[in-house]
């Protein structure tokens, strides 16, 4: 199993506070910091996940069909925003 990373913006670069570099940043500082290394990641770039559906975005979907085939044992992400925006699709993640 392995270690893999979520990253996701909204919106284009130049409006996005959470930009997908800043993310990268602080989930490789996470990794290290827990002694991880990741294996994979995972992103979606000018994604709403207000707008989109979680298995609508190409990124998550490969990250769901990843953790259902029961690959995945830590997933990193900035924030839990970043995976979704609602709680029900958030719980979905977990399998």
């Amino acid at each position: 199993m392995k270690t893999v990373a979520y990253y996701r913006n909204s919106i284009s670069k130049e409006k996005q506070k959470l930009s997908i570099e800043m993310q990268m940043q602080h989930v490789h500082e996470v990794a290290a910091k827990n002694r991880l290394l990741i294996d994979d990641e995972f992103m979606d770039r000018e994604t709403s996940a207000r707008k989109k559906k979680m298995e609508e975005r190409k990124g998550m979907a490969q990250l769901i069909e990843e953790i259902k085939k029961g690959r995945v044992k830590n997933l990193i992400v900035y924030s839990r925003c970043r995976l979704a925006r609602n709680v029900q699709q958030y719980m979905s993640l977990n399998p």
